[in-house]
């Protein structure tokens, strides 16, 4: 937008745009393009409120972010139109009351048969994958007892992967029960060397052949299904707090976990504590020192050094150092104490 729209603009927040979104795009419309700091100052807002909101008008196409990220003051947003805002909006809303009938067809199909339409109308769509990951980092941060999970998907990518273990691993260490259903991997799969020291730490694993949705259930209050099943959370999510459907869903879940079984993990070892030698020895190693470079380095024997090496390989069930590299890379290892550089073992 080239200067401020003087156009009247009705207000946002019937289309289910949030307060805070309504008030930046009526500053933007009104005074043309605002860096967030300016922003965040004109409307004593904290500079996160005001990044959740421009994010949630960008997701809208009513504001446009400028190139460059770095400036101290933020990125300057401009508002876009206030006609193309409105029409986006009114599209939207319609789009919205078909997914809400989609949704009653399909909470339909799992056996939660017509849920009162106060509990449709409850339900909150995210809009993309990145606004729906942020929801769900919130919820999963703040989870205390129980989260159960329910993934059709035969493969994922690595980086997918390791973008959601250390939320899983924080929330297993923090006591929070977490059942999660799979199906088989397929040889696309990434993921085994990011999760598979996720059962050490207490996570409960199981598969079907086939899942029939992608679901998350946190503390049994919250319940995220897809805006689109056929995509999974790729289109977004439905947010659904209503107790009576997430208490049906948590049966629905239930009712899949009782019929599943825990494949084999006869391959996996649990992470293991490594000992201060051990660390050193492996440390110095990744840095690509030779075996006689650390033998010297710590005042240990070369022979000291295979030993060590052997034993770590036995018990990862690894044949090479590169395969024990890269399992000692996936798992989270706890360091002890500060390895001692000499007056170990000299044998």
């Amino acid at each position: 937008m080239s200067g401020p729209n003087r156009t009247n603009i009705p207000s946002l927040t019937r289309w289910g745009v949030s307060a805070p979104a309504e008030l930046l795009y009526r500053l933007l419309a009104t005074s043309g393009p605002l860096p967030e700091v300016a922003l965040a100052h004109a409307l004593e807002l904290p500079l996160k409120a005001v990044r959740a909101g421009l994010d949630e008008l960008h997701g809208l196409g009513a504001a446009d972010p400028g190139p460059d990220p770095r400036r101290k003051s933020g990125r300057t947003w401009h508002g876009s139109p206030v006609e193309t805002v409105v029409r986006t909006l009114r599209e939207r809303q319609a789009l919205i009351a078909k997914a809400r009938y989609h949704l009653r067809r399909q909470l339909s199909c799992m056996d939660i048969i017509d849920p009162p339409e106060a509990a449709l109308q409850a339900a909150r769509p995210i809009y993309g994958v990145p606004a729906a990951r942020a929801r769900l980092a919130e919820l999963v941060s703040a989870e205390r007892r129980e989260h159960l999970a329910m993934n059709p998907e035969s493969a994922f990518s690595a980086a997918t992967a390791k973008a959601g273990v250390p939320a899983s691993r924080a929330a297993l260490q923090r006591g929070v029960t977490t059942w999660t259903l799979g199906v088989p991997a397929s040889d696309q799969d990434q993921s085994e060397s990011h999760t598979q020291d996720l059962p050490g730490y207490g996570l409960q694993y199981r598969e079907l052949p086939h899942q029939p949705i992608k679901m998350m259930i946190m503390d049994r209050t919250t319940a995220f299904l897809p805006l689109n099943p056929a995509i999974n959370f790729s289109a977004g999510v439905w947010e659904i707090s209503t107790p009576l459907v997430v208490e049906q869903l948590v049966s629905f879940f239930m009712q899949h976990w009782s019929r599943a079984i825990e494949p084999s993990r006869q391959d996996w070892a649990p992470p293991r504590i490594l000992s201060p030698r051990e660390r050193a020895i492996v440390g110095l190693l990744a840095t690509g020192a030779t075996d006689a470079a650390v033998a010297a380095r710590l005042n240990l024997s070369v022979r000291t050094i295979a030993y060590t090496l052997r034993d770590l390989m036995e018990h990862y069930g690894v044949q090479t150092r590169v395969q024990l590299g890269h399992v000692l890379g996936a798992q989270s290892i706890h360091s002890g104490p500060e390895p001692a550089t000499n007056g170990e073992e000299n044998s």
